[in-house]
């Protein structure tokens, strides 16, 4: 009978002493190492998100570039207010050609050609400011920045 009470005691000693879960130590740690690898991808993410406005900025640009050449291939003359030799417009004169090349009104856009898809305000999206729409009237060319 001896023998079986001394397998009891050592049998809850061994497993009533040792506790299951993490220590404090074990829990710091692992906090550590995903403060770490955050630290290593954030500026990863951020430089994808920061490239990714810059292309959009360039396919918004390029898409007004062609928008304007269109129209101006269409009626011969170049949206919003005639531009004199060497033309660069201000916001509200931005606002103006963007009306034209979305317009469905006659007097802006007789044929009522969607020549842009893109409503809504100019910005560049990588500088935050409206694009420079600069009309060359002698060279028949047109430059959106």
């Amino acid at each position: 009978m001896m023998s079986a009470t001394c397998n009891r005691v050592l049998s809850r000693s061994s497993l009533g002493g040792r506790r299951s879960g993490f220590t404090l130590i074990e829990l710091i740690v692992v906090i550590g190492i995903i403060a770490i690898l955050f630290a290593i991808l954030f500026p990863a993410v951020a430089g994808m998100r920061e490239r990714a406005r810059e292309k959009e900025a360039a396919i918004t640009q390029k898409a007004l570039e062609t928008a304007i050449r269109a129209f101006r291939t269409e009626y011969g003359y170049w949206p919003g207010p005639t531009p004199d030799a060497n033309s660069e417009y201000t916001n509200s004169t931005q606002t103006q050609i963007t009306s034209y090349l979305l317009s469905t009104d006659v007097a802006k856009n007789p044929r009522r050609i969607p020549f842009w898809e893109i409503p809504g305000v100019i910005t560049n999206t990588s500088t935050k400011q409206p694009f420079s729409i600069k009309i060359n009237v002698n060279d028949n060319t047109v430059t959106v920045q």
